[in-house]
């Protein structure tokens, strides 16, 4: 699969608007977004209910404070239902396939992975 280009810095505005109500309830808190390098990084997070829910609350803080974009990875489970796929794949900021991390390393993109519980 190839990787989506990243939405345009106004899209991301406005994604990142759409949660302001979900964050005045949830209160979302996200810590040490002042030392995240601003030339690509891999970071590995914990999540407390689902990804998916966790994933666009900690992106959207760190795209308000920092103006990056991080590049979630998502497990292939997710891209076996097709509009979820076609939503992920159009939104190319929340979720790109866990298979192409390799290929954003090498663009230095800053990178989000919340790996789930092994059995």
């Amino acid at each position: 699969m190839e990787i989506p280009d990243l939405p345009s810095e106004g899209s991301i505005d406005r994604l990142v608007s759409l949660l302001g109500p979900y964050a005045r309830i949830c209160q979302p808190r996200v810590y040490g977004i002042s030392n995240l390098p601003g030339d690509g990084s891999l970071m590995v997070g914990n999540h407390t209910i689902y990804g998916f829910l966790d994933l666009p609350f900690m992106m959207a803080e760190i795209w308000k404070r920092r103006r990056l974009a991080i590049r979630g990875l998502g497990e292939h489970a997710h891209y076996a239902v097709p509009l979820w796929r076609d939503l992920l794949a159009r939104e190319g900021w929340c979720a790109v396939p866990v298979t192409n991390v390799r290929a954003l390393m090498r663009d230095r993109q800053t990178i989000l992975g919340l790996p789930g519980r092994v059995a």
